[in-house]
């Protein structure tokens, strides 16, 4: 397995990022100079709702039925969403992970990433995998490779 690194340090845990960390900002790079940019939440929250018999239990049948459940994330092997860049990963090709900037919020996050995107000109560059930005700005020319 590839770890993550930042600034030449190796990042393995959790602990060794920022405490106030939200996620990071990251650029996958292959030893064939094709590269990914993305951002990676560490952490997900869910609501999930209580079961009948704990429902029962409740002395007030007020109170909310549901609780938030919040779990680290699969952040430690996450290679990007692009699925021709994973799938070059499971044939063997060699790449490194490596964390640009850190976000302290999801706001921060999406906007950091949309900065980084738009300043690497990943649309206009076939040497990223990144096809579109934010969902909305696609480039239909980068298939012609």
């Amino acid at each position: 397995m590839v770890n993550w690194t930042y600034k030449g340090a190796q990042i393995t845990e959790m602990t060794q990022m920022p405490i106030d960390a939200f996620g990071f900002i990251y650029l996958v790079t292959t030893t064939d100079g094709q590269k990914y940019l993305g951002k990676k939440q560490l952490l997900s929250q869910r609501k999930r709702k209580f079961g009948k018999r704990e429902i029962s239990k409740m002395e007030n049948k007020r109170l909310k039925k549901w609780e938030f459940v919040i779990k680290e994330n699969d952040w430690k092997t996450y290679t990007g969403s692009n699925i021709d860049l994973n799938k070059l990963i499971e044939e063997g090709l060699e790449y490194k992970k490596e964390i640009l900037y850190y976000a302290t919020s999801k706001g921060q996050l999406t906007y950091l990433e949309l900065r980084e995107l738009w300043t690497h000109r990943v649309l206009e560059d076939r040497n990223f995998f990144n096809g579109n930005i934010g969902g909305r700005h696609y480039n239909q020319y980068k298939k012609e490779k």
